[in-house]
């Protein structure tokens, strides 16, 4: 009797635990999810040629215009030659200013 009461406590707790790693997963990639479309929205706000939501795009993200000229890549470019491809020179000047970028290059391919 005690080793059923034993199997049977480490059956639930095997089960408890594994539907509480699916539930991980599933947390895990809504969050992984959530923050692609912020990253999403914030090529948007680069390409809509406006710096406040431009601005409010990175906040809401938490990205800082250095790391999003680093590490973000919207349709294969880099912000600031995104930002220039689509007539967005306004915001693609602010992310030279805020990032410390040169835009010389950028302006010499256009």
């Amino acid at each position: 009797m005690k080793k059923l009461a034993l199997s049977v406590l480490m059956t639930g707790i095997f089960v408890s635990t594994a539907s509480l790693a699916g539930y991980a997963e599933t947390a895990k990639s809504r969050i992984v999810s959530a923050h692609e479309q912020k990253l999403i929205g914030i090529c948007k706000a680069v390409q809509s040629n406006s710096k406040l939501r431009l601005t409010l795009a990175l906040k809401e993200a938490r990205v800082s215009y250095s790391e999003m000229q680093e590490g973000l890549v919207c349709n294969g470019k880099d912000p600031m030659t995104f930002a220039m491809l689509n007539g967005a020179e306004d915001n693609a000047h602010l992310i030279a200013k805020r990032s410390g970028a040169d835009m010389s290059s950028i302006v010499a391919a256009n």
